[in-house]
């Protein structure tokens, strides 16, 4: 589609949209129709550039290499034609944009309206005075991600992330009437805008719910009204609740607090995650004139130094960190795509993630919400403190933000406000701290940091929990493990065996690429710290990390993810999925008895073969022979585990099958077959969906597997084979169009755009040959 066509498609179908709502407020996604350059230039000089491409979001500046040396840097521009209605006129315009990287500007209609700093919170702004309602209107949005000393950290080349750039998360297009429900960011109010919900009591036959909303009347005379909450669970409306009448000022503003009772409520926790929606209206004069819809679970809990409680049920919170990157694309995800992490997430076993190092998308704490995920939530920091004043009142005000923005969403369990291994002074900590309980007043509020002092949790990576260990008298959360412990060899328990590896041997740091004994080794450090964890109070843990991901200071991967940067399981991830028992199947993602061979079973396979399973035990056959039966390990780095792996011992190697058999109370209730690759012989693709097809409207991105396989279906664990994409339909590969395989799979990424469907995506490679289509909602 040419950049004329879309603009005017877009002017069209946004003019449709808004048109049809009459003076009825709206909320429609403004992602496309966008123009995008990279330059120089300024806000005098930008219209004279003609290089402009038409884009959608979420977008990225630039497409990165898979393993990037480096991310671009600099300063690019965005631009949008749109028209609104005459319908609108005496509304109220908003326009919020979810994720703009890193310090931006905003015209509208040649008037500047906002500038921002931070890259990962909300910018919101009101442009009703500059606007031209029933006319065409122009936005121009310039953004700069170099290194700023003011929203920190450290300059990219010394960072251990990257936070690359564009308008890579959704923007929103807001009218509203003039008496309104605020935005919580816009408002800016402690404790206040928007809708806050809190829970006074929760019980299983009872929860009183607590709305508090924030009313704005921007009407030229004062407004009776009424504030109506409804809750509904599903399509089942279950309790509703209207406040008495209220009058408001011209241009004044109020807050209004109501409660609903619920009988018998469903509770949400990791293991139920019950979502009911409140939807919050302002009625004046019989009609409804503003509402907003929050999804909310009803849960409480207690974190104390003994213990961790939802709903007065006590769990070990098994958790792991994520950074929200993709290759090529960077941090410019789908909703979709991030849906697809979180379930990934859930699958591998884990109820617990923190989000390292920034707030990661609103998307993404939908999907915690859905899937019973509970979220440890930061603001960005690594390594980096600053004494400015204008650096330190940039950390308070997104510590605010953050809370605001998250404050409703049950997965949101404790707030990091501090900065990631930075020594801050008290004084800065007692004002993070403090903001924090501002925010959320309550019992329900917990902050957490890397320094014991000062906050509500004390939070320790096990590397520096290692040598100068002491009780904290805090709750206390091992923050990361499993990696750079054995990285540096600073820490471990059986280490001195290991002295005769090299580094690249005994690290946690493996690609899938490196083999079997490689990959095993970082289970067995996997395995050994999370054993190890138990040891200490820790009512959570969360390895490092969920996802092998680029770094700004180095030009390879860090590859400690239990998954790679392509979402393709190691034996790791096994290894956390059976530590889930086998009777929990609170939901779609929970396994229930599972067993995995961590093998490949070829010539180099080693001959100690372990197995991964949440069974009481596994009997192991080879070529139909069983080898034995036994249960789990039981030695010095499996003591504590709920489920220890199973080792199981042979003199040789003799091609064939594997088959390791499941047994819980005597019962055989699983299996898993590994068999011996033979020649290749086909070519499988497969298209990760993770939960949610493929969405044509939302600029979606989707991994897509070719695996080498031989006639009885069996990957060929080979590296380097040339595999050869391309597609048709509205789509367009964002990987280059050869790919290499890594332990015989070749991953494509590839974009899917509203237009002509079916999209097809093919394979090659030596002669081999396959197509598949890609399922849309």
């Amino acid at each position: 589609m040419n950049i004329r066509f879309q603009t005017i498609y877009s002017l069209v179908l946004l003019v449709l949209v808004m048109s049809c709502s009459g003076n009825n407020p709206t909320k429609e996604l403004f992602n496309s129709g966008w123009q995008f350059t990279i330059s120089d230039a300024d806000i005098e000089t930008i219209t004279n550039v003609e290089n402009w491409e038409a884009v959608s979001l979420p977008h990225t500046p630039v497409l990165e290499p898979k393993v990037m040396d480096g991310q671009w840097q600099g300063t690019c521009w965005y631009k949008k034609t749109f028209v609104i209605p005459s319908s609108a006129k005496k509304q109220r315009l908003i326009l919020r944009f979810e994720g703009a990287m890193n310090v931006s500007e905003f015209w509208v209609n040649g008037k500047k309206v906002a500038s921002h700093l931070g890259g990962y919170l909300p910018v919101v702004f009101d442009f009703t005075d500059v606007a031209k309602v029933g006319e065409s209107n122009n936005i121009l949005v310039k953004l700069d991600n170099t290194d700023n000393p003011v929203t920190g950290p450290k300059p990219m080349r010394q960072l251990d992330f990257n936070m690359y750039g564009g308008l890579y998360r959704d923007v929103f297009l807001e009218i509203k009437n003039p008496l309104h429900i605020s935005d919580p960011i816009l408002a800016n109010k402690t404790a206040g805008g928007g809708v806050f919900v809190s829970y006074p009591k929760v019980a299983k036959d009872e929860a009183i719910v607590k709305v508090l909303t924030h009313v704005i009347n921007h009407d030229v005379k004062d407004r009776n009204f009424t504030i109506k909450n409804e809750m509904w669970d599903g399509t089942n409306l279950v309790a509703t609740v209207e406040s008495i009448k209220e009058n408001l000022s011209a241009e004044g503003q109020k807050e209004i607090s109501t409660e609903i009772k619920l009988t018998n409520p469903r509770l949400w926790s990791p293991k139920s995650p019950a979502l009911y929606t409140l939807k919050t209206k302002i009625i004046s004069n019989g009609k409804e004139v503003d509402v907003e819809k929050t999804r909310i679970g009803i849960r409480r809990i207690k974190i104390t130094k003994e213990k961790f409680e939802i709903n007065g049920e006590q769990q070990f919170l098994r958790g792991i960190n994520r950074h929200q990157e993709y290759p090529y694309i960077g941090y410019a995800l789908s909703n979709e795509a991030q849906y697809r992490d979180a379930v990934k997430i859930k699958e591998a076993g884990f109820d617990y993630i923190r989000l390292s190092h920034y707030p990661h998308s609103p998307a993404f704490m939908d999907a915690c919400d859905e899937l019973g995920l509970v979220v440890m939530d930061a603001i960005l920091g690594w390594q980096y403190y600053s004494k400015d004043p204008e650096f330190q009142q940039q950390i308070f005000k997104t510590s605010r933000d953050l809370i605001r923005r998250d404050r409703n969403h049950p997965c949101a369990i404790a707030w990091e406000v501090s900065l990631n291994e930075s020594m801050m002074d008290k004084t800065f900590i007692d004002q993070l701290n403090t903001i924090a309980h501002e925010e959320y007043p309550g019992d329900q509020c917990y902050t957490a940091g890397w320094q014991e002092y000062g906050y509500d949790i004390y939070i320790q990576a096990r590397q520096h929990r290692l040598g100068h260990y002491h009780e904290s008298e805090k709750p206390y959360s091992v923050s990361e493990y499993g990696d750079w412990e054995y990285y540096a060899m600073n820490a471990g328990l059986n280490q001195d065996n290991w002295k005769n590896l090299l580094q690249a041997d005994r690290s946690s740091r493996q690609l899938l690429s490196d083999g079997e004994v490689r990959l095993l080794q970082q289970a067995t450090n996997i395995q050994e710290a999370h054993n190890d964890n138990f040891n200490s109070t820790a009512f959570s843990d969360s390895y490092w990390v969920m996802f092998d991901y680029n770094r700004g200071y180095s030009d390879d991967l860090e590859a400690s993810g239990i998954m790679t940067i392509d979402r393709i399981p190691k034996f790791s991830y096994y290894f956390f999925k059976s530590q889930r028992d086998a009777d929990e199947k609170s939901n779609l993602y929970n396994c229930g008895p599972m067993v995995h061979i961590a093998s490949w079973w070829t010539s180099e396979s080693p001959l100690d073969i372990r197995v991964f399973s949440n069974c009481d035990e596994i009997e192991l056959f080879l070529n139909g022979k069983s080898l034995g039966k036994q249960t789990p390990d039981s030695n010095a780095i499996s003591t504590n585990l709920p489920h220890p792996p199973f080792t199981f011992k042979t003199e040789k190697f003799k091609p064939g099958e594997l088959m390791a058999k499941g047994f819980l109370n005597g019962e055989a209730v699983t299996e898993n077959i590994v068999r011996t690759p033979g020649a290749i012989s086909k070519l499988q693709l497969e298209v990760d969906y993770s939960g949610k097809l493929a969405n044509p409207a939302g600029n979606d991105a989707l991994f897509v597997y070719a695996k080498l396989i031989d006639k009885e279906g069996t990957i060929v664990r080979t590296n380097n084979e040339s595999v050869d994409f391309s597609v048709t339909g509205d789509a367009m590969l964002i990987s280059p169009a050869t790919i290499s395989t890594e332990a015989g799979i070749a991953t494509a990424l590839v974009r899917i755009k509203a237009g002509n469907l079916p999209v097809k995506i093919k394979a090659t490679s030596n002669k081999l040959e396959s197509e598949t289509s890609i399922d849309v909602h």
